[in-house]
């Protein structure tokens, strides 16, 4: 693992809460306030135990970096990430916040990893909605994916015209009785069309979502569904 080899990636402790974004954006407000409310104090006091700003990395958080100071949180979606960015500003919450393809971007441009020579493989990529059209996370991804050694082709609807997986607002844990097709069924049939073989995401409900869709059309022989991450992890150079 990238984490443990490196020593940079710490998983979070036991006893976290949920950033509270559901409840946010359901009105369900006293329970959402409690939420923001014990996660701010937790972030404080590990401040003040740190001597550090409040800060905070989603998911994962860089020993020897000091912008990243606090303890990661156990869920790690770019929904995530865009609670402890936007939404806790409405509660006083002012934090740095990077999700991990910012990070692992970073740390292979400083040489941190050593990647084995490139093999032609070509993937595609889907853009998670909060990581990319809510806060602009483009790039890092993608960057990630070439340095990997692997070739990039876009499908159609990427980038700020991306597609959802059909997992936002709670959709996750909602029945699709009446749907001729789901939305990650309609995504899995745009990527086939490129005749690639590595469907990449960068945000877990995706991988949940689109894993199912590749079962329910018969297709996960053929199209394999890996997280950024386990990219990088499968392309590391072997020790000498």
């Amino acid at each position: 693992m990238v984490r443990r080899r490196l020593r940079i990636l710490r998983p979070a402790r036991p006893g976290r809460d949920a950033q509270g974004r559901r409840a946010y954006h359901g009105r369900r407000r006293r329970f959402r306030h409690s939420l923001r409310c014990r996660a701010q104090q937790r972030q404080r006091r590990e401040a003040r135990r740190r001597g550090g700003p409040v800060r905070n990395a989603c998911p994962i958080q860089h020993r020897r970096d000091p912008r990243l100071q606090l303890q990661p949180h156990r869920h790690h979606g770019s929904a995530h990430l865009n609670a402890l960015k936007n939404d806790y500003r409405h509660f006083g919450g002012e934090f740095e916040v990077l999700h991990y393809t910012a990070l692992l971007a970073e740390l292979v441009a400083a040489g941190r990893l050593d990647i084995a020579p490139p093999d032609g493989t070509t993937v595609t990529y889907h853009n998670p909605c909060y990581l990319g059209r809510y806060n602009g996370g483009f790039d890092a991804p993608r960057d990630l994916i070439r340095a990997a050694g692997y070739m990039l082709q876009d499908m159609p609807r990427c980038r700020e015209k991306s597609f959802c997986c059909g997992a936002g607002g709670g959709r996750i844990w909602q029945g699709d009785d009446g749907v001729k097709e789901r939305p990650s069924e309609d995504r899995i049939r745009e990527a086939l069309g490129l005749n690639v073989g590595i469907f990449v995401v960068a945000c877990p409900k995706d991988k949940v979502m689109y894993t199912a869709a590749t079962d329910a059309l018969g297709v996960a022989s053929s199209l394999r569904i890996l997280d950024v991450a386990e990219l990088i992890n499968l392309r590391e150079a072997p020790s000498a």
